[in-house]
């Protein structure tokens, strides 16, 4: 496809969702952020994922027309061809490769198209900035454009990945560093990551407990904490809170309006300031995934030694892609996540994927997983929240990769 296809009407709609889209976000979300046009003429822009709509909320606070890098998933269907009309967004195919979009990007910007994306590749999962790759830098060092960071607070807060109801509150956005062509042909790889990571770095619950000047300045010096109020404000936290700290059972949590339990007795709420409460360990997710990771890591010898599946999961519509053929696999199978595999069952019928040839895990919102082996690429839908940060957890450990 021609990079410059549709341009004139995609920067036309920019120039209208800036005028009258962009205030209507504004109002809607309690969005706060000082409006900005970078200097460079064309450049890389990069921000921290914390909702869904985190690329209107950078969009808003730079002007500058920019194509967005997108999950393949919401460009689907009818929607996901009028985005791709009128934004001209570059697809990533969660749990493939990144080299055909790494190639389109770079085409875009030597075309004289700046590229917005997500640092981290993903949504962040408990409210801190997740793991970004090195091959970010590798790219920005690649690009001869101009570099821009963009950090946002308070979306994980409005809307938890693992939550079904949105809170009121607000969300904040700003600008952190401009970097021009000659800077970063100056600079090394390493130094590049470096600033990128410390640029994006959040932590939601930091940012209650010690706001930074930005939210402050919202806040007018007050010392109490940001309210995000909202209904149901711990159901699903299992989908990430999978491991229990007093039992150490595997997704035995549960959760229903503001509370969660275990089956072992442990108790917890989420209160308005989204900390958790109760007699636990931990007052916030980030503290508690953190736990879980070096948990994992401290017993994957006794999870690889395991005979029966670490756990399961039912419902699973599973379809395989090979040799560029889509097929539907099952329509309700039973997932079961083996030491060393992966099985799908549906009836009489099996399918096995050995875990050390799976390169590559990943989710979509609550209900996709996605993953990948050289041969297949394997997607597993379900009409009810899964935990697709256990799957990838689990998959690190057992397999021995780095798990951050």
């Amino acid at each position: 496809m021609k990079v410059d296809k549709h341009l004139r009407l995609q920067k036309a709609f920019w120039v209208f969702a800036q005028i009258f889209v962009g205030p209507v976000i504004r109002l809607i979300m309690n969005y706060h952020c000082k409006v900005t046009r970078p200097k460079s003429r064309v450049f890389l822009a990069f921000y921290n994922h914390t909702d869904d709509i985190d690329p209107f909320y950078m969009g808003i606070g730079l002007r500058s027309h920019m194509r967005y890098v997108a999950s393949s998933v919401i460009l689907e269907g009818f929607a996901g061809k009028l985005i791709s009309l009128l934004l001209g967004p570059i697809p990533r195919i969660k749990a493939q490769s990144a080299d055909e979009t790494v190639e389109r990007m770079l085409e875009n910007l030597k075309a004289g198209i700046s590229i917005a994306l997500s640092a981290e590749g993903n949504r962040s999962w408990d409210g801190e900035t997740m793991y970004i790759s090195p091959r970010t830098a590798e790219v920005a060092k690649l690009s001869g454009a101009g570099l821009v960071t963009f950090r946002i607070h308070g979306g994980y807060l409005r809307t938890p990945r693992f939550a079904v109801n949105k809170r009121r509150g607000p969300v904040f956005g700003e600008l952190v560093r401009e970097y021009s062509a000659e800077e970063l042909a100056a600079m090394s790889t390493e130094e590049i990551a470096a600033c990128i990571a410390e640029d994006l770095y959040t932590n939601a619950y930091m940012d209650q407990k010690d706001p930074p000047q930005l939210i402050r300045n919202f806040m007018k010096d007050q010392k109490t904490m940001i309210s995000y109020k909202g209904k149901a404000k711990a159901e699903n936290i299992e989908s990430i809170l999978y491991i229990c700290p007093e039992c150490q059972g595997i997704g035995t949590l549960s959760s229903q309006g503001d509370d969660f339990h275990c089956s072992c007795g442990l108790k917890g709420k989420v209160n308005d300031y989204g900390f958790l409460e109760g007699e636990l360990p931990f007052d916030n997710t980030v503290d508690w995934n953190h736990w879980q990771k070096a948990f994992l890591k401290e017993h994957a010898a006794e999870f690889a030694e395991k005979e029966e599946p670490v756990f399961t999961n039912q419902g699973a519509e599973v379809h395989i892609t090979k040799d560029n053929e889509r097929e539907l696999f099952a329509k309700n199978a039973e997932v079961l996540f083996y030491p060393d595999r992966v099985e799908l069952r549906e009836q009489d019928r099996t399918h096995c994927f050995m875990m050390d040839k799976i390169s590559k895990f990943g989710a979509f919102r609550s209900k996709r997983i996605f993953f990948q082996t050289a041969e297949e690429y394997c997607e597993l839908s379900f009409d009810h929240i899964v935990s697709g940060m256990k799957y990838e957890a689990f998959w690190r450990v057992l397999t021995g990769r780095t798990y951050y």
